[in-house]
C-alpha cells in the first residue's frame, strides 16, 4: 500500500526522533512502514545547520517536488499556443469549454483537450478567466 506522510505525520516522527527511537519503532507508533521513514530521511535529510530532522522544511519540500512532477502531465502550459486559442476563445468570443474543446477536436487534433482540462485549468491556474464562464 502507498501512503504520503501527512504534516502531522512529520511532526510526530520528528518528536520521535529527538527522543532517539529507532526507524522500526517509529514506524510501528506511526504505522507506516519503516522504509516510509527511511525514503522520507533520504529525500529530506537533517539540516546541517540544526542537524534535525525539520517536519516544515520537509513537507514545503515534498509539495514542490509533487508540483513539479505533475507539471509535465499539464496539456495547457502556460505562454503555450494552445493557452492563447482558449484565452481568446473565451474571452473575445465568449466561447463555452465545450465549444473550444470541440472546435479544436474537430480542426487541430495536435492541440485537443477536453472541456474537463480547460474547466481545471480555468480554476487552477486561470481564475481571473473565469469570469468569462456564461454561467
Amino acid at each position: 500500500m502507498h501512503i504520503h506522510l501527512t504534516k502531522e505525520t512529520r511532526i510526530k516522527f520528528s518528536a520521535l526522533l529527538l527522543t532517539g527511537i529507532s526507524l522500526r519503532e517509529a514506524a510501528k507508533l506511526l504505522h507506516v512502514h519503516h522504509t516510509t521513514l527511511s525514503r522520507e530521511l533520504q529525500r529530506n535529510p537533517p539540516v546541517t545547520t540544526r542537524k534535525r530532522y525539520d517536519p516544515g522544511d520537509a513537507h514545503r519540500k515534498t509539495q514542490t517536488r509533487r508540483l513539479a512532477a505533475n507539471q509535465r502531465w499539464r496539456k495547457i502550459t502556460p505562454g503555450s499556443k494552445l493557452e492563447q486559442i482558449i484565452i481568446h476563445k473565451l474571452s473575445v468570443l465568449f466561447w463555452s469549454p465545450e465549444q473550444i474543446a470541440g472546435w479544436l477536436k474537430a480542426t487541430n487534433r495536435a492541440l485537443s483537450v477536453c472541456a474537463q482540462a480547460i474547466y481545471d485549468w480555468l480554476y487552477t491556474s486561470r481564475k481571473d478567466l473565469v469570469v468569462y464562464l456564461l454561467s
